[in-house]
């Protein structure tokens, strides 16, 4: 199921029929009692009618399971294969339709409160279209259309060392150029542009800058974190929650940022890519009759916090008032079954909860010295950013927006002292590298690669192909088969794996 929509149509329709005040109640119950997203789930859940379910009023809780049975039974109904090449047809005669006008204004209020950056006032009309006709069909519209640009975009530059722009990818791919070519109020380039202004551009696939570090070190953090992700959901999955196996109800959120030591250092190879190839790859040129070509205000602060460097950890966490597990590590002496150990302790303390957000810091800074360490331990800090009243940072929504999780990674990561100047650094920080593990459902689980200003969804190949190449040193002694294999979750989504195979049927050598 995508993006929460079940529940969040649950919860309205109680609301409607029986009146905010006693669906509320129900609600209450329902969502504390650990239900998933997931229509068969619910209906065993009901079926079963828990005990903790049954409210003081027989009837009233009668009556929503009833009503409950009745709308999963819809849902799973609608529940078809998308016809994804006619997708956006007839698009404009939909436009005019009230069905569209209450769902766009619908999906306008839950991106404000959950992504308020993707769709400003006025403006990005395109995004603001695909994610209502994502809503509709219950996809992630905007999530797979530029995952598919990123994970395209990361293939042809394996292939041939080009670096594609979004223009040239919609240009050489059919479907999307399609989409463009009927001019039904949806410009496929101009949602990704949008994307890339409003929250976070694609991969320096040749970075301007690169960290002197360990590069084996830094996959020995990653891995380790994925075999602990890893567990927490086949622990989930298959045994009671225990002292030694933590239990987290999916959904949840995790971010690893490692910081490494060492500061950064010119990329000399970089002075040698063009400029087209690495500037243009998003042009501020929208068409939308509002959109005044001019970055907003929050764009330009963000734009400004990502070439600052991360100040130390520890003040921002007590300017807030944030409750962080910390831990020490050498990483020279250790095995990876004790770093794990570590790990998994130290995360274990937070109490971990279903549709919570952690982040986990790794610091290998040296404050001392620049040079490579031998024998320095890593601070790790574990913590959920708790820290902004007016946006919720330290948990995911239960009607989740996909964008949404990546807006949090995005605007918060480390909270800074300065609250009024810089309150928090993202995952935008050049001086940052990190993995943003969202577990969404069992078999819904996506990662995202974030590093030198960039992002892309993220593979595990990935470590292999593309990490090194930000690095002084990119040689390493793991390979492709190794971390595949050592990687500790299975980052899987078949609807996705589905839409990226359809629309992307093309001939690579044709590119231009």
């Amino acid at each position: 199921m995508a993006d929460g929509y079940l529940f969040s149509q649950i919860k309205a329709k109680l609301i409607k029929q029986f009146g905010e005040g006693d669906a509320e109640q129900f609600i209450a119950v329902f969502t504390e009692n650990g239900f998933d997203e997931d229509d068969d789930s619910i209906l065993d859940d009901i079926e079963d009618e828990t005990e903790s379910l049954i409210l003081d009023d027989k009837n009233m809780t009668r009556a929503a399971f009833e009503f409950i049975q009745r709308v999963c039974r819809q849902y799973t109904q609608a529940q078809k294969p998308i016809d994804i090449e006619n997708l956006f047809a007839g698009l404009a005669a939909l436009l005019q339709t009230s069905e569209w006008k209450q769902q766009y204004t619908a999906t306008l209020e839950l991106y404000v409160e959950q992504c308020p950056s993707l769709v400003q006032s006025g403006r990005d009309a395109c995004l603001k279209n695909v994610a209502t006709l994502g809503r509709m069909h219950q996809l992630p519209l905007i999530a797979y259309c530029v995952d598919t640009f990123n994970r395209f975009r990361i293939q042809e530059f394996l292939r041939s060392g080009k670096q594609l722009s979004a223009a040239q990818f919609v240009n050489l791919l059919p479907f999307y150029k399609n989409i463009d070519a009927q001019k039904n109020s949806i410009e496929m380039l101009s949602a990704l542009e949008g994307y890339g202004l409003r929250m976070i551009g694609p991969l320096r696939l040749v970075p301007k800058t690169l960290f002197v570090d360990d590069i084996d070190h830094i996959l020995r953090y990653i891995l380790a974190v994925s075999q602990m992700v890893g567990s927490l959901v086949r622990t989930n999955k298959k045994n009671p929650a225990s002292a030694a196996n933590p239990k987290v109800d999916v959904p949840f959120q995790f971010d690893l940022a490692i910081l490494p030591y060492g500061g950064k250092k010119k990329n000399l190879k970089q002075q040698k890519v063009e400029d087209a190839d690495e500037e243009n790859i998003y042009d501020d040129d929208d068409d939308d009759d509002d959109d005044d070509g001019k970055a907003d205000d929050d764009e330009e602060d963000s734009k400004d916090a990502d070439s600052e460097p991360v100040g130390a950890i520890e003040p921002g966490l007590k300017a807030y008032n944030i409750d962080v597990e910390k831990d020490e590590i050498t990483l020279h002496d250790s095995v990876p079954k004790e770093l794990l150990r570590v790990l998994r302790d130290l995360f274990k303390k937070v109490n971990p909860k279903r549709y919570g957000r952690y982040v986990m810091v790794v610091d290998r800074r040296d404050p001392n010295s620049t040079a490579q360490r031998k024998s320095s331990s890593d601070k790790l800090y574990v913590y959920s950013p708790n820290c902004n009243q007016n946006y919720n940072y330290h948990q995911l929504h239960q009607d989740w927006v996909s964008e949404s999780l990546a807006f949090k990674s995005l605007k918060c990561l480390f909270p800074s002292v300065r609250k009024k100047m810089q309150p928090h650094f993202g995952c935008g920080q050049r001086d940052c590298i990190t993995l943003s593990f969202h577990v969404l459902q069992q078999d819904v689980i996506r990662c995202y690669l974030y590093v030198d200003g960039g992002g892309a969804r993220f593979e595990p190949a990935d470590l292999i192909q593309l990490l090194p190449n930000y690095f002084t040193k990119p040689s390493t002694r793991y390979n492709k088969q190794d971390v595949e294999k050592k990687f500790g979750l299975e980052l899987s989504e078949k609807q996705f794996e589905t839409w990226y195979n359809k629309t992307t049927i093309s001939k690579l050598n044709e590119i231009q």
